[in-house]
């Protein structure tokens, strides 16, 4: 193991040309491994590799045009950490963005690295002072709307055991859903009368896509006694609307 990267550090340093910025970008254009492995092993190499360097990569990585410098505001990060950080542990980084208010960050680990349940991250995030800026800046990226399953997000929100979204973040978050095209089914008014959130529920009735008989059928499983509220608001409905 010792002796291949060996090798591939004489490779390495063979392409090198002795001027530090052409190779800084013979550099920039290795691949990770490649990269770490001479950068521990080769001090010349790792010399080349300062802050400014691992700003760079990281933009070239991704494709940024415009990189901010917020994105690593949070501990002793530099952008070599965060760098390495994001291809190993991004569920940590993320935890972290929502702790420090960074939802740009949040965005782009949704976007440019693997994140099984975003919509699940979304909701979560509900836990942290970001959450609304968070929810106003995935519903401005259209190429990640494109990724989301709208109904997740919705039904998820409604479900008061799991999250801490308030009331009044529910309604806004369910404007948002509804702009960038949710499908309302009957099963999503029995998680709004079980999210207990009446604006929702009023909303669901009077965008008029459901039948009286779905209606009946997905209100009729809650006990009148626990959803006392809701249960008249939808019945008052029903005979507005016979």
């Amino acid at each position: 193991m010792i002796k291949n990267e060996l090798k591939n550090n004489i490779f390495i340093l063979k392409m090198l040309s002795g001027n530090k910025y052409v190779d800084i970008c013979i550099l920039m254009f290795l691949d990770d491994h490649t990269l770490f492995n001479a950068c521990m092993t080769c001090k010349y190499i790792n010399g080349l590799c300062d802050q400014n360097f691992w700003r760079n990569k990281f933009a070239y990585k991704y494709k940024l045009d415009n990189l901010k410098d917020e994105l690593y505001l949070f501990d002793d990060y530099t952008w070599k950490k965060l760098y390495i950080q994001i291809k190993f542990n991004n569920y940590e980084i993320l935890h972290k963005a929502y702790q420090y208010k960074l939802a740009y960050l949040c965005i782009f680990i949704f976007k440019h690295t693997e994140i099984e349940y975003i919509e699940e991250e979304i909701i979560s995030s509900a836990s942290y002072p970001s959450f609304m800026e968070l929810v106003y800046l995935v519903f401005n990226d259209k190429e990640l709307i494109n990724k989301l399953n709208l109904t997740e997000i919705f039904r998820m929100s409604c479900d008061l055991r799991e999250n801490n979204i308030k009331k009044k973040e529910q309604l806004e978050l369910f404007n948002l859903l509804l702009e960038a095209g949710l499908h309302i089914e009957g099963y999503d008014l029995s998680c709004a009368i079980e999210g207990e959130n009446s604006e929702i529920v009023k909303k669901i009735l009077f965008l008029n896509v459901l039948s009286k008989q779905e209606i009946i059928k997905f209100s009729k499983i809650f006990d009148v006694d626990d959803y006392f509220e809701i249960l008249e608001l939808i019945k008052l409905y029903l005979n507005k609307n016979v």
